[in-house]
């Protein structure tokens, strides 16, 4: 189904949202305008998740951002 109709929002803004947000490295896409479809790279997605998580992990393990009694 079609994302404006999903989450009841204009279509051209979500497609400006998705277009920032590959521009900005902030999701692994390709936008194709002639489809209006968007292509994930879901591997390059996946390893910035699991980049994250360790990130994360370390945190916890350090108590970064934690109030210590």
């Amino acid at each position: 189904h079609d994302i404006a109709e999903k989450c009841d929002a204009a279509k051209g803004t979500i497609i400006e949202v998705i277009q920032e947000m590959i521009k900005n490295d902030e999701i692994y896409a390709e936008y194709f305008r002639s489809s209006n479809t968007v292509a994930f790279n879901q591997q390059a997605n996946i390893e910035e998740i699991d980049n994250l998580m360790a990130i994360y992990k370390k945190w916890e393990e350090e108590n970064v951002g934690k109030k210590v009694k």
